[in-house]
């Protein structure tokens, strides 16, 4: 074991208290979004709600993407190759200022997301 410096000691942990603290937060996060997922109806394909620091926004999104493991490498222009998926992000949205109202689209702009992938 080598001899590091107290500040290096301390530096570090701060570094591994912070960690810590990262992961809990994380393991939070994923907790509420999942209380939030299973509270909402999910035929709606956009719920928006408002808290008094921000609006939190749940949207289902369908993507198409090429799936290169199922073609020959001849064919990978072919569209009849492609696959659809379907993706739900949680959001969180800086919340529109009281004189004016926009549009759900218009408050999408700056915002904090996290994709959320069933597989």
């Amino acid at each position: 074991m080598s001899y590091h410096p107290p500040i290096v000691e301390s530096l570090a942990e701060e570094l591994v208290a912070i960690r810590a603290k990262q992961a809990d937060m994380k393991r939070r996060e994923a907790e509420l979004s999942d209380a939030l997922l299973s509270l909402v109806d999910q035929r709606d394909k956009t719920v928006q709600i408002p808290t008094a620091t921000a609006i939190v926004r749940i949207e289902q999104k369908v993507t198409t993407r090429f799936d290169a493991k199922r073609l020959p490498k001849h064919i990978c222009d072919d569209l009849r190759y492609r696959t659809k998926s379907e993706t739900t992000y949680v959001r969180v949205l800086s919340p529109a200022p009281r004189a004016s109202v926009r549009r759900s689209a218009d408050i999408a702009e700056a915002d904090d997301a996290d994709l959320i992938e069933r597989f």
